[in-house]
């Protein structure tokens, strides 16, 4: 049986999952056959065995797109059993990938990473490399998300190795992941040059929601060197954008961080209540109740003479 893969990025948490997810979504088709050709007998179906497989992957590649994450992994633990049964090493992997791309999405750090390690041996072992990049890529992702300590040096070893991800879309993604932990270790100009990187290699594939993940972290680095003028600009420029995709979380993210800038500057403080108000009513929507009292806490600041 073949299978084609393809990539998608899924928004994560944008607090904890603002770099993007590196999802699979499978498809199988059989025997590489189009069926449909006037000139060609239709092939036969597949073993119940492989057909059951395909079905588990495409709906939780479907619940995964959706943002159903924990139908997503419900749906990718049972694929990845069906695939383990049928020997299918390689489909395996991506299961397991996609298990840590759901634990990641529901801040469930430990199982994350779990997972990943061992779709990255796996990848290994199979010598599938571009697969092996975006299983470690997943991994620094979910490093800068629980701020581990590890981060920098799991970063310098990529970095160290003599290949790059030869997908344009993981390349783009590495740099971003590379302007967070440069962002978090205070270097910041070379943070700043990474993420402008990151977004013209985002645009460059066709990208929006990777480009303005990307611009988000420009904007976070802009507003730490001060640079509140321009920071608030990127901030607007992404919220647009999350409003063209349909980004929920991404829209709230834009909120808080364009009224963040406003009050870190002290500029037009009616607007930066009202910004990080309507933020912080999106977040209570979304369940996410960290950041929303975090946004609280900075409102409550902004009432003090």
């Amino acid at each position: 049986m073949t299978v084609i893969t393809h990539d998608s990025k899924i928004t994560g948490s944008l607090g904890k999952a603002l770099a993007w997810s590196l999802a699979v979504l499978v498809l199988a088709v059989v025997g590489g056959n189009v069926v449909g050709c006037a000139s060609k007998p239709v092939p036969p179906p597949p073993p119940r065995a492989w057909e059951e497989a395909g079905r588990l992957s495409r709906q939780a590649a479907l619940l995964q797109s959706n943002g159903d994450w924990n139908g997503a992994l419900a749906w990718w633990d049972r694929a990845a059993r069906q695939y383990q049964l049928l020997n299918d090493r390689t489909n395996l992997a991506v299961a397991w990938h996609n298990l840590g791309v759901s634990h990641r999405a529901l801040g469930q750090t430990q199982e994350a990473m779990a997972d990943l390690e061992r779709a990255s041996a796996l990848n290994e072992e199979l010598g599938l490399t571009n697969a092996w990049w975006r299983n470690q890529i997943a991994l620094l992702q979910v490093a800068n998300d629980s701020a581990q300590a590890g981060r920098s040096t799991r970063l310098a070893r990529l970095d160290q190795l003599p290949g790059r991800p030869e997908d344009g879309t993981l390349g783009a993604i590495l740099a971003q992941e590379r302007a967070r932990t440069w962002m978090e270790e205070g270097r910041l100009p070379e943070a700043l040059g990474e993420a402008e990187r990151a977004v013209a290699a985002f645009a460059a594939v066709g990208d929006r929601a990777g480009r303005a993940a990307a611009q988000v972290t420009v904007a976070k680095i802009l507003r730490r060197l001060e640079r509140f003028g321009q920071a608030a600009r990127i901030w607007q420029e992404a919220l647009m954008e999350f409003e063209a995709l349909g980004d929920p979380r991404g829209v709230a993210v834009s909120l808080a961080g364009w009224g963040g800038c406003l009050a870190a500057e002290g500029r037009d403080p009616a607007l930066a209540m009202d910004l990080l108000k309507r933020a912080e009513a999106n977040y209570r929507s979304l369940g996410l109740g960290r950041e929303a009292e975090a946004l609280a806490e900075e409102r409550d600041a902004l009432k003090q003479p």
